[in-house]
């Protein structure tokens, strides 16, 4: 039996069944109808599986190949990434000038909270040409 046949005459099975389900039913048929039904199923089921897993590969090969061609987009993004952690460690794995443990200098015993600042400038460790106040 060819496919074509087999969906051609699967809606015929269905459609007799029903339309003579008393002498179906007289006959204690039902067991045999099903079972020839369920194997008119069979042929266009396998192709249809098949068609299905073909579609999903395909579908999955095209997706890939989508998220491949935008992932390379952000190939220059990622290289200033790279150079920007960089910076960021060198300046955090940099040695301060100021021993938090350094207990040298003057403690102040009496502070009331009016401080005045003199002479005092400054400048980001990563822009040392530039004066900010």
């Amino acid at each position: 039996m060819v496919a074509g046949d087999a969906r051609r005459s699967k809606p015929y099975v269905a459609n007799d069944a029903v339309a003579n389900i008393r002498t179906v039913a007289s006959f204690g048929a039902e067991e045999s109808v099903m079972a020839m039904y369920k194997k008119k199923c069979e042929g266009p089921l396998r192709i249809g599986a098949r068609r299905g897993l073909i579609s999903g590969v395909f579908f999955a090969l095209s997706m890939t190949t989508m998220a491949i061609s935008q992932s390379s987009s952000f190939a220059p993004d990622s290289g200033k990434a790279k150079v920007t952690v960089a910076s960021i460690f060198s300046i955090l794995d940099r040695k301060s000038k100021i021993d938090p443990r350094d207990e040298s200098g003057m403690t102040l015993e009496n502070v009331k909270g009016e401080i005045e600042l003199r002479h005092i400038s400054f400048r980001y460790p990563t822009q040392p040409g530039v004066q900010v106040f």
